[in-house]
């Protein structure tokens, strides 16, 4: 399906760095995979393959995100008037349940090795592919987490901790396989049980926010307040009220209704609405849009 280019400069702009660091990792996730698989395999380490199974995962993630990416940057439209945001909240979401069950599955596997036991010694191979994925993955994580924070991205920022789950993963490795070469062989099933509780934690907590964000909470009590300052500081604003603020994807919309002197014309309580609303969107960064109702204030027995 083809996707015209998004006309907001800002959303092309989140657009161009969201898919750099996206396909960067997309690109690492791959190629650390075929080195975790082909060290596992030479190395005689069973748990850098699982490792470079759970890199492989990244891989797939990334492609989510960059599709989430990709569809929330389409303008608005006839059938979704306030942009396609929702998609990014969307693959957020599944990001954060992707990274739960590999979490899940890490320390399942784990706990079966444990009870089970293993006398395979590692070599020094996998040990070094290890260290290595450690370095890189949290180079990926560090940078993700930038630009998610930057271009206010919650699947970017879903996926950076699906890159540290990958490190963390990879630690747990490193200590699994150092410690079989030094003859303790239970503590390579140990220290991926334990890494998988953290893997699971960070995961259902992405799972959590994005399923909070699909049903309309309202934003962040910090936003409310600084909107409703701003309002309600405008000389001919009596009250704001009504204020309803939600996330779409990275950005804010939201309406509110505000009481004005019932004298004026018409022309001038459009005149106060677009005050409102140009300091609003200059003054508060996250915010997108936000649709003034005028209401006229009444005196009392009217």
């Amino acid at each position: 399906m083809y996707l015209s280019p998004p006309e907001s400069p800002d959303a092309a702009r989140r657009y161009r760095e969201g898919r750099r660091v996206t396909l960067a990792g997309a690109l690492l996730s791959l190629v650390l995979s075929a080195v975790k698989m082909a060290a596992g395999i030479l190395g005689r380490s069973q748990a850098m393959v699982a490792d470079s199974v759970h890199s492989l995962s990244d891989l797939f993630t990334d492609i989510a995100v960059w599709v989430g990416l990709r569809f929330s940057a389409v303008p608005p439209d006839a059938n979704h008037p306030w942009g396609h945001g929702k998609i990014e909240t969307v693959v957020s979401a599944l990001v954060g349940a992707t990274l739960a069950v590999v979490g899940f599955g890490i320390g399942a596997e784990a706990l079966v090795r444990l009870r089970a036991g293993v006398d395979t010694r590692p070599t020094a191979l996998a040990l070094g592919a290890a260290a290595l994925a450690i370095v890189l993955k949290e180079l990926a994580y560090r940078w993700t987490v930038r630009v998610g924070r930057r271009i206010r991205s919650q699947a970017l920022l879903a996926n950076a901790w699906h890159h540290r789950s990958d490190a963390l993963s990879s630690v747990a490795a490193l200590a699994g396989i150092g410690g079989a070469m030094l003859g303790l062989e239970w503590m390579d099933p140990l220290a991926a049980a334990a890494v998988s509780l953290f893997i699971v934690a960070a995961g259902s907590q992405i799972l959590w926010r994005g399923l909070v964000d699909l049903t309309e909470r309202q934003v962040d009590a910090g936003i409310v307040r600084q909107v409703q300052r701003l309002l309600e500081e405008d000389p001919d604003v009596i009250d704001a009220h009504r204020l309803r603020l939600r996330n779409v994807g990275g950005i804010v919309v939201g309406d509110v209704h505000v009481r004005v002197d019932g004298a004026i014309r018409v022309r001038e309580g459009h005149a106060i609405s677009k005050r409102l609303e140009l300091r609003a969107l200059s003054e508060v960064a996250a915010l997108e849009d936000l649709v003034i109702h005028i209401d006229p204030n009444r005196p009392p027995g009217a």
